[in-house]
């Protein structure tokens, strides 16, 4: 009999709040992989989404897990770094055509930070993309904050799943608003 690791079970209870919120009329599902690296035999499972009443930027949670964490679950072992086996969460939120400046970057990361208090790693980009054609040039810019949770997560954290993902479109909202 299979027995579903902690990966499969957190997936499929983040997977189904996702779609719950898309069925709620929340939020539009654009995007879904489920990846496992050959090389690293690391799994992956990410979901994009668009808020529905804006189409302005996406949000992408990501959920993954090593075979250090894998393979430390299913013998009972701490292989690596002694903690206990687990997964990583990833928070990524996207807009396209961005035209702000220094302080609309400060304010998000004062936001996010009191957001997501101390246990999340924040970081933000702006990508410039350049592009001639006939002899005409253009550059758009592209806004990116990705949020990294410290620590890993398990089957203890599946009852705040939802509160995750119900404050992950909150701070979508938010942010968006920071922006225009």
């Amino acid at each position: 009999m299979y027995d579903p690791t902690i990966f499969d079970n957190l997936k499929v209870v983040l997977e189904g709040g996702l779609y719950d919120l898309d069925r709620e009329g929340r939020i539009r599902i654009s995007g879904r992989e489920d990846r496992v690296d050959l090389a690293s035999m690391g799994r992956s499972f990410r979901m994009q989404f668009l808020l529905s009443e804006d189409e302005y930027g996406t949000a992408e949670v990501e959920l993954s897990s090593s075979l250090a964490d894998f393979a430390s679950e299913l013998a009972r072992l701490r292989l690596v770094d002694f903690s206990r086996p687990g997964c990583r969460v990833q928070i990524r939120y996207r807009f396209p055509d961005w035209n702000g400046d220094e302080s609309k970057i400060r304010s998000i990361e004062n936001a996010l930070q009191d957001w997501w208090s101390e246990e999340v790693h924040i970081q933000q980009s702006i990508e410039v993309t350049y592009r001639t054609e006939n002899s005409y040039s253009t550059s758009q810019q592209s806004y990116m904050a990705t949020i990294t949770f410290l620590k890993k997560i398990d089957e203890d954290h599946i009852e705040e799943l939802q509160a995750l993902l119900e404050h992950t479109v909150a701070s979508f909202k938010k942010i968006a608003c920071l922006l225009r």
